[in-house]
């Protein structure tokens, strides 16, 4: 039979059923469609139709939390939708007439129960197209709804695909040999059409072997499935005959899980279970328990689903029997490969234990306590299927990541794995399983953890005969980076890979080539390295041709990145800055070469845009400022960690091979250390760097009133392995000054959080692996082509003044409560501090409350969110100061300190001078709110006492977000 003809056999049965007594069926039919193609979590409708109770629901999606749990497989993880949604079903003919019954259950849906986000309407009848789309303007307009409707022959269509037919068979009873045949050599294509000509029943392991390894096969597959009822009738006659137990438990496993899985649908299997496990612990072994538990974890799974009838109660009795067999079989034990197999399958049992009420937390510690068993017996084992638990360990860390906040115990376990297997000189499998890592939590959106992974891999487990496996992991290693927004750090690791796969005779002039060239290409159009991005651009261009062989710029992936980017540059070069398309062109001839396509691209999709609106776009679209490389000074700023990163220097050559590399090395530093808390301050951190022919490596921290830190740098001019390194060495520390300056932890403090990390030897090999930047920069971009730009001296026409930076999303800023704050100290220092500053100004402070000027100071600055303590504060040192001012016995500085401190000190009974309350400003107070408070209470939360730059608003933030310092001490009313 054709699928056509299928189709319409299937639409023929669908009207066959009767509105009274196929209704039910029809449900299940539409249910197991919506859950297909629609929504996963569907609850279906819970009261009588006659007492009104499903409110014109038949099912609707429920706020999962599948998601949260253990027991959750991954492939229904991701279809859920949290989006409430109604699907309403009906045999009823003309549904969509005046008042029939599309309208009617539309008003029941939208009147009663939960609001809905739209509907779904499924009939048992042909709705014309022009009577349906009425119905749906109709919905929306009335009851301000969204409607679908899927008639019957829009349904039959569906059922007739593979992975659907099942639920024909099902509830239509349509013939599952009546299914298109297969055609093909493929070994399942022949024992698929060998099984349908055959009458006689299963009755060996061998035949038994085929259909598993045939149901296997197909069970996952969208475009196979539908071959999964035909296999089952074929186990169902193996499961009744029961001539032989094992080989019936083998059939029920298979059957249960692969339909579980396969097609969401195991009613009427509650007989199978129960006969499976009636006398499953007789004679057992090794393997049929795991089989026994496997299926345990798979029933407790479809029956708190809802799609197994069966009693809990049977459940956790079989529960019971299995965790008695794991550890009698456990003390039986004596060879340790045996004893891994079990310790495994008692991991497994511990991590799908649902006895009780389920405590996912207390699974996981157990099962993470049999897992650091097993690891322990691993390195005795000799022939335990280590691939096979590494597997299995990857493929529990994917779903459970998606539970568990902190899945560390699982890694440190997974470290261990790797560990015995190199031990054992499985490094081809470590390697294999760290990649499989780095991707789950790459594709997770823990781009930190993939990025550690990657290092791990390329430093560890890749050597010179697998120059592949490097390539592949540093272009893996520069889209990492690139998602985390350090874009220098990603170039890096894009250009190494270019080079390492040109340098390779087995890689050279490849895509890999081309993929690390078009990839560092695209960092340099997003930092506004346009310039850059046309040289590389042009070495690009000539390597994709060889790499494509038969190239055709506009049938081709990377032609909006060939073309239409170089377009978008030289068209606002041309209309912004006089003369510099010609010279960029000059500078980069493959686009002159080029002329007409790029018009041709112009023309396509720049004509509609004017040039206002095409810089507008370019500035928002990219984080740098566009051309910031074309005139002689460059300005690079980035957003990490909660600061802006703003780096000057003189544009030329040599200079950006220098600055980007210890910018790049910076970046890579900053990813290191952003799960350690330094206490950074948020920000503008601004560093000019200054590249020095001749002298040494040197910093100038921030003065008081320049906040802006020096970094003189020198090109590398020695040779060989070692004094590379060393250069390295020196850049990577320059780079950890920056953070250093810009943490709030003391010196001490700082160098214990960091040291060890600092001197490892694998932090080098992180900034800097394969070939120095220098070296990777200088072969792809072509010295001559940039200098010919600078010469020309052309003005940028975008503002290179600092501007509003995007916030990192993937490496924020720290905010949360520091663990060096402890509220209960800080309430009895502010306390305390109170009780001191009230003495020093236990005269004046009474008289200035009566003041009105005084007063309003004091609501203007409570208003802006300050507390009494920090007014006090600020008065009692105003005050003070004014009498040390004015008592003029000071010829130092020094002097001065020693009298305010000896003041602050006193009972300012002993040594009142009267003040007048107009001496004091809104302003001074605010300045001294805003700039010395907060660096006069850095030492009561632990951190350096003496303040690093000119910085007073980023302590403050930090005080306030971290330190709770504005709300702090708020009970104490001072001032009324």
């Amino acid at each position: 039979m054709h699928l056509d003809e299928l189709q319409q056999f299937i639409r023929f049965t669908i009207s066959q059923l009767s509105p009274q007594n196929g209704q039910a069926d029809f449900e299940k039919i539409c249910l197991y469609f919506a859950k297909s193609r629609i929504h996963r979590n569907i609850l279906p409708a819970t009261g009588p139709v006659q007492a009104g109770g499903d409110q014109g629901r038949d099912f609707e999606t429920f706020h999962t939390y599948l998601s949260q749990t253990p027991i959750a497989q991954h492939t229904y993880i991701s279809n859920f939708s949290g989006r409430p949604v109604v699907f309403a079903c009906s045999m009823e003919k003309e549904p969509a007439r005046r008042n029939g019954k599309i309208t009617s259950d539309l008003k029941t849906i939208t009147g009663s129960g939960t609001a809905v986000d739209r509907v779904y309407f499924f009939s048992g009848q042909d709705i014309p197209v022009a009577a349906r789309h009425k119905t749906i303007d109709e919905a929306k307009r009335d009851l301000n709804v969204t409607l679908e409707i899927i008639d019957a022959n829009a349904l039959s269509q569906h059922l007739a695909e593979p992975d659907l037919f099942w639920v024909a068979t099902q509830f239509l009873k349509i013939p599952a040999d009546l299914y298109p045949v297969k055609t093909g050599d493929h070994w399942y294509a022949k024992i698929f059409n060998e099984y349908r000509q055959r009458t006689k029943q299963i009755t060996t392991y061998e035949e038994f072997t085929e259909v598993k390894e045939a149901v296997r096969a197909i069970y996952k597959s969208d475009t196979q499935k539908s071959d999964l009822a035909f296999w089952y009738i074929r186990l169902d006659e193996l499961i009744a005959a029961g001539a032989n137990s094992n080989l019936v438990r083998h059939a029920i496993y298979e059957r249960f899980v692969t339909a579980l899985v396969g097609t969401d649908h195991v009613a009427g299997q509650e007989t199978n279970i129960q006969r499976y496990f009636k006398e499953f612990d007789r004679h057992i072994s090794t393997a049929e328990l795991e089989d026994a538990n496997h299926l345990l974890s798979f029933s407790f799974n479809a029956y708190l689903g809802g799609r197994l009838n069966i009693e809990k109660s049977f459940l956790d009795g079989v529960a019971d029997r299995i965790e008695q067999l794991i550890d009698g079989m456990l003390k039986a034990a004596t060879i340790d490969d045996n004893l891994c197999a079990l310790l495994e399958i008692k991991a497994s049992f511990c991590l799908n234990d649902r006895r009780g009420k389920p405590d996912y937390s207390a699974n996981f510690a157990a099962y993470i306590r049999e897992l650091n068993k097993l690891t322990a017996k691993l390195p005795n084992a000799g022939f335990y299927p280590f691939e096979r638990l590494a597997d299995r360990l990857n493929k529990n860390l994917k779903t459970l990541m998606t539970v568990f906040e902190d899945i560390r115990p699982l890694e440190k376990v997974l470290e261990d794995v790797d560990r015995i297997l190199a031990d054992k000189g499985a490094n081809k499998i470590v390697a294999d399983k760290l990649r499989d890592r780095a991707v789950m939590f790459f594709e997770a959106g823990q781009t930190g953890k993939a990025i550690r992974l990657l290092h791990d891999l390329k430093l560890k487990w890749f050597n010179k005969e697998t120059i592949n496996g490097v390539v592949l992991t540093c272009n893996f290693l520069g889209k990492a980076y690139k998602q985390q927004g350090l874009y220098f750090a990603a170039k890096y690791y894009h250009l190494v890979a270019a080079y390492l796969a040109q340098k390779d005779k087995d890689t050279a002039f490849s895509d890999k080539l081309t993929n690390g060239l078009s990839e560092a290409a695209a960092c340099d159009y997003a930092t506004g390295a346009w310039v850059s991005y046309l040289n590389i651009s042009e070495i690009h261009l000539q390597t994709h041709g060889i790499a494509t062989k038969d190239f055709d710029l506009y049938d081709h992936e990377d032609t909006i990145q060939l073309l239409y980017y170089p377009a978008v540059i030289l068209r606002l070069a041309k209309e912004l800055m006089p003369g510099a398309e010609k010279v960029l062109t000059e500078a980069v001839p493959v686009y002159a070469e080029l002329a007409e396509d790029m018009h041709e691209i112009g023309e396509r999709f720049l004509s509609k845009q004017d040039t206002r609106t095409l810089k507008e776009t370019a500035e928002q679209e990219i984080l740098g400022i566009p051309f910031n490389d074309i005139s002689s000074e460059r300005t690079i700023a980035f957003n990490a960690c909660g600061c802006n990163w703003i780096f000057n220097f003189k544009n030329s050559y040599i200079n950006n091979t220098v600055a980007e590399e210890y910018i790049s090395i910076f970046q890579v530093l900053l990813q290191e250390l952003a799960d350690d808390d330094l206490h950074l301050r948020p920000g503008d951190v601004c560093i000019n760097i200054v590249i020095a022919t001749d002298g040494k490596f040197s910093l100038t921290e921030p003065l008081e009133k320049k906040n802006i830190t020096e970094v003189i740098l020198t090109p590398f001019k020695g040779s060989g392995y070692e004094q590379r390194r060393k250069y390295t060495f020196d850049l990577l520390v320059y780079a950890q000054m920056l953070v250093f300056i810009q943490s709030s932890l003391s010196q001490k403090d700082y160098k214990a959080a960091l040291d060890a990390k600092l001197k490892s030897p694998q932090l080098l090999e992180k900034v800097s692996f394969g070939q120095a930047y220098t070296v990777v920069y200088g072969e792809f971009y072509r010295r001559k082509s940039f200098e010919c730009v600078l010469k020309a001296n052309i003005s940028n026409a975008f503002s290179t003044n600092r501007q509003q930076l995007k916030t990192n999303d993937a490496l924020p800023w720290n905010n949360k409560l520091s663990p060096l704050f402890d509220r209960k100290r800080e309430s009895e220092i502010i306390q305390n501090r109170i009780r001191w500053l009230n003495k020093t100004v236990s005269v004046t402070l009474p008289l200035f409350k009566t003041s009105e000027h005084f007063k309003k100071i004091i609501a203007e600055l409570r208003q802006e969110g300050w507390l009494d303590w920090h007014l006090l504060h600020v008065f009692s040192n105003k005050v003070v100061s004014k009498k040390v001012h004015d008592a003029r016995k000071f010829r130092t500085v020094a002097d001065y300190q020693k009298l305010f401190w000896e003041g602050m000190q006193k009972d300012e009974k002993e040594w009142y001078q009267a003040i007048n309350a107009e001496d004091f400003s809104l302003e001074e107070f605010r300045n001294f709110l805003n700039v010395l408070l907060p660096v006069s209470v850095l030492s009561n939360f632990g951190l350096d006492e003496q303040p690093r730059g000119n910085d007073a608003a980023g302590y403050l933030q930090l005080l306030v977000q971290r330190f709770d310092f504005l709300e702090t001490g708020k009970e104490h009313i001072i001032f009324d």
